[in-house]
């Protein structure tokens, strides 16, 4: 009994509707983008003003924590202390939130490793 050859297709041929690129923009992920963005923004009100400058020079502008030092007048082992200080108290007031769980809680049909 001779074996049955499966008809191959290449990937080429197929038209690029048919397979999604992953790392292309949804409607969903701009949404999920911008809330969790507007809910850091709110977070970061409850910070000193030093602190958050601190933050936004090292995560908006990407600083290195030498300039940062230098703009704000600083040592460099106080911006790192201010650095580690102000991402301990974001995480902490983020996973306190009510907004966090409800964004992060997993739908039905999604894979528990999203």
């Amino acid at each position: 009994m001779r074996k049955r050859q499966l008809p191959t297709v290449s990937a080429e041929l197929l038209p690029a509707e048919i397979i999604p690129d992953r790392s292309s923009s949804t409607p969903e992920k701009e949404f999920r983008a911008k809330e969790k963005e507007a809910m850091i923004q709110n977070l970061m009100k409850d910070l000193k003003p030093r602190d958050r400058a601190t933050i936004v020079l090292r995560y908006w502008h990407e600083c290195s924590e030498m300039e940062i030092a230098e703009m704000l007048d600083l040592s460099v082992s106080a911006v790192k202390s201010r650095l580690y200080r102000s991402r301990r108290l974001l995480a902490e007031a983020w996973l306190n939130s009510e907004n966090a769980t409800e964004v992060n809680e997993r739908r039905p049909y999604e894979s528990p490793a999203f």
